[in-house]
């Protein structure tokens, strides 16, 4: 074998070497994507119909949204908030309650840091 057909077989290698790990991620985390997002679109359904999201995704071009699930007290929290920042300011936290699906309290944080959030809590 020469010189190019060992370069060739090693570049193969690490293309290989490199890509299957990538690929096998890449289908991990759409799996899991689908699974959070089968598991929680109806809690995310609920909170879109509510003023305030309403307003949010309004105002803001790409709304990125996080679901995080309370245990102790049986509430899921939906985040809506800006996709291009990575604090909290602006955003909208919706605490849901996990079985009713309805939405608990709402938490409204405008851009500037310095004002103090608006809060509504809901009638259960």
């Amino acid at each position: 074998m020469s010189s190019e057909e060992l370069f060739f077989y090693g570049l193969i290698a690490v293309i290989l070497g490199l890509g299957i790990p990538l690929v096998v991620l890449s289908i991990l985390r759409i799996w899991m994507t689908h699974k959070a997002l089968k598991l929680y679109a109806k809690h995310i359904k609920a909170t879109m119909n509510l003023p305030e999201v309403k307003k949010f995704i309004a105002t803001i071009k790409k709304p990125y949204i996080e679901v995080d699930e309370d245990k102790s007290k049986s509430q899921v929290l939906v985040i809506w908030r800006d996709s291009r920042r990575k604090d909290i300011y602006p955003s909208v936290w919706v605490y849901v309650d996990k079985n009713t699906i309805k939405p608990l309290k709402i938490i409204v944080y405008s851009e500037d840091p310095h004002k103090k959030p608006s809060t509504r809590t809901l009638s259960t």
